[in-house]
């Protein structure tokens, strides 16, 4: 029974610790090891006390000796964080749901690298223009609901546009 026991108590310390690995801050952002194969990371948001209303996401971060490539945003990353400005590096695929939401960003360019855009993506906040890259496929519902948009260009790569992907735009 002992035996047992302490099998189960090393099984959950090496799922704790694991888990407890997949997640690192670099430069006052944080960040989540999506795949070890081929580094790569999600961006999951701001650092704890970061407020930087302008934010870089790198292309690449570093943990423990290993680069990783930043290939995605996730979901609700930079939520209601009071940005006015985000740079997004080229290399990163997908920009997931919420991700900026409620934010006050007036312009964004979104890297020819990316291929969907998910729900809510950028609702509520402040853009003027989006050209969307001939590389996007899939833009979900809502994602750019709520805004300033004067101007849109969607490429013909777009081959699904989500229910009131632009509702509610000055």
């Amino acid at each position: 029974m002992k035996k047992i026991l302490l099998f189960y108590v090393a099984v959950v310390f090496t799922v704790v610790t694991s888990f407890a690995q997949q997640t690192f801050t670099s430069g006052g952002l944080n960040f989540r090891i999506s795949d070890t194969d081929n580094p790569q990371v999600t961006v999951t948001g701001r650092a704890s006390g970061n407020t930087d209303r302008d934010i870089t996401i790198p292309a690449t971060a570093t943990f423990n000796g290993t680069t990783y490539d930043v290939t995605s945003i996730g979901d609700r990353a930079f939520f209601n964080n009071n940005l006015i400005s985000v740079d997004i590096p080229e290399g990163v695929t997908s920009i997931g749901e919420n991700a900026f939401a409620a934010n006050f960003l007036e312009s964004v360019v979104i890297p020819a690298s990316v291929t969907s855009i998910d729900f809510g993506a950028f609702q509520d906040n402040r853009l003027q223009s989006v050209v969307i890259p001939a590389s996007v496929t899939s833009i979900g519902d809502r994602a750019f609901q709520i805004n300033n948009l004067q101007s849109v260009v969607i490429p013909a790569s777009v081959t699904s546009i989500g229910g009131s992907t632009f509702l509610i735009t000055l």
